[in-house]
């Protein structure tokens, strides 16, 4: 009836009445949503599951091709489903699974937005919602925060290491944002660890976790801003031989 396999659910229904696909589907529903915030931390950290709050999985190639089998693997899982055979309330969540499944191995196989889009990579959302989840003690989510600025460095310089052609409309965006979750680190962090009664090390430990991670961010910045410019020169250049041209026809003329 139903065959376990990596990510621990890959199909084979037999059976064809409407109460054992409901069964089935709900079986398949708990699965995915189980390995959807292992996956991916930051449903995780928006569903509330606190253990996964302090994983800033590094979105490096090896990263995304994992995404990518884990989304195959599901929506084939899926195809076994006929939604007419669903329940109404899970109609709706086949409904909610599929276009979730489709369009992110869109964007990651075909679009290959790690590539183009700068805004991709934003870490502010997650950083804010671990600091406004008000159902931890602060020490917990000061202990979360120190896991994931430990990460920080390594994940801009696999972000920079991504962008092989940077979006020119997305790079202004992607600047802003950086500049956001650079000042939520230099103003919001430090307000929450001196009310948490640190010691002196665990204090120093901290700036010096924020001082790399703002200068992870300057660098990401940088880039961006090189690639800004980058993209100014060529159409200067393109643009060039044009008003040259123009003008050696102007004194031609003159001449005449």
């Amino acid at each position: 009836m139903i065959k376990y396999g990596v990510f621990g659910f890959l199909l084979l229904i037999s059976s064809c009445t409407p109460a054992s696909q409901d069964a089935d589907f709900k079986l398949f529903i708990k699965s995915f949503y189980q390995s959807k915030t292992k996956q991916f931390p930051l449903w995780a950290t928006k569903d509330g599951h606190i253990k996964l709050k302090k994983t800033l999985i590094i979105p490096d190639q090896k990263k995304h091709a994992v995404d990518l089998q884990f989304c195959k693997n599901y929506y084939d899982s899926l195809q076994y489903f006929d939604p007419e055979r669903l329940s109404v309330p899970l109609q709706f969540e086949y409904n909610k699974i599929k276009p979730f499944l489709t369009n992110l191995i869109h964007d990651i196989e075909i679009k290959r937005i790690y590539e183009s889009d700068p805004t991709y990579y934003e870490l502010y959302r997650d950083f804010e919602l671990v600091m406004k989840y008000g159902k931890i003690p602060i020490d917990q989510q000061l202990e979360i925060i120190e896991g994931k600025l430990k990460k920080i460095p390594e994940y801009y310089e696999a972000a920079i290491e991504n962008l092989k052609s940077p979006n020119q409309q997305k790079l202004k965006e992607a600047i802003d944002q950086q500049i956001r979750f650079y000042t939520y680190l230099n103003k919001e962090i430090p307000k929450k660890i001196q009310r948490a009664g640190l010691t002196k090390s665990q204090f120093l430990n901290f700036e010096h976790l924020i001082f790399q991670a703002k200068l992870s961010i300057k660098d990401f910045i940088a880039f961006c801003k090189s690639k800004e410019f980058d993209y100014f020169d060529k159409v200067l250049k393109t643009k060039q031989p044009t008003s040259t041209g123009s003008q050696l026809v102007k004194i031609t003329n003159n001449k005449n």
